[in-house]
């Protein structure tokens, strides 16, 4: 069953961040499959690029000795990134939270004026 697609860049940043809390490397095929299975589909040559820029940008290479064994972890800018993201999120929130309330004490204002207008 696919789950809820969101962002792909988004919802690679936290399929690394688990993976980093995890204390687990991801290799470029385990992120590819776990997006695969997000929905995200990577058939034609702009799909293929675009994950290879995602793991470039997001992910940095731990290279052993051996260069087969490359291991990827998301890098300080992609945590930032994710950061702010959540961050934004959050505070687009709350205004909305700010305007909904403040609405109430507008609309309550206002019935009071019409009642103290009535009343004199």
């Amino acid at each position: 069953m696919k789950e809820k697609q969101k962002n792909i860049y988004l919802d690679a940043l936290e399929f690394g961040e688990k993976k980093l809390n995890e204390k687990k490397s991801i290799s470029r095929n385990g992120l590819k499959e776990f997006l695969e299975n997000k929905g995200y589909r990577f058939s034609t040559k702009e799909e293929k690029r675009l994950l290879d820029t995602l793991g470039k940008e997001a992910f940095s290479i731990y290279r052993g000795t051996d260069p087969s064994n490359r291991k990827y972890y998301l890098n300080i800018t992609g945590y930032f990134k994710l950061l702010e993201y959540r961050g934004i999120k959050q505070a687009r929130k709350y205004a909305l939270w700010a305007i909904v309330i403040t609405g109430l004490f507008l609309l309550v204002s206002i019935i009071f004026s019409i009642m103290e207008f009535c009343l004199n």
